[in-house]
């Protein structure tokens, strides 16, 4: 079952309280793809690998702690 991008950024932005503290980089979407979900990757960190294997594994959102700053 599809899930909405903008309802997975509104619960991680509620669950890890984003807007309560300050950060040296960006949080939350940063590069904005399908707006529908079925297929999530994750990673550490957003690289040309782990992008790589998202597409391969047919991924429609990748989720990750160190994005592109």
């Amino acid at each position: 079952m599809p899930v909405r991008l903008k309802d997975i950024d509104e619960t991680l932005r509620e669950l890890l309280k984003t807007d309560e503290f300050s950060d040296y980089c960006p949080n939350g979407i940063q590069i904005e793809g399908k707006g529908e979900i079925k297929k999530i990757g994750t990673g550490v960190t957003a690289c040309r690998a782990l992008v790589e294997a998202a597409i391969k594994a047919k991924a429609d959102l990748i989720l990750v702690h160190h994005g592109y700053f």
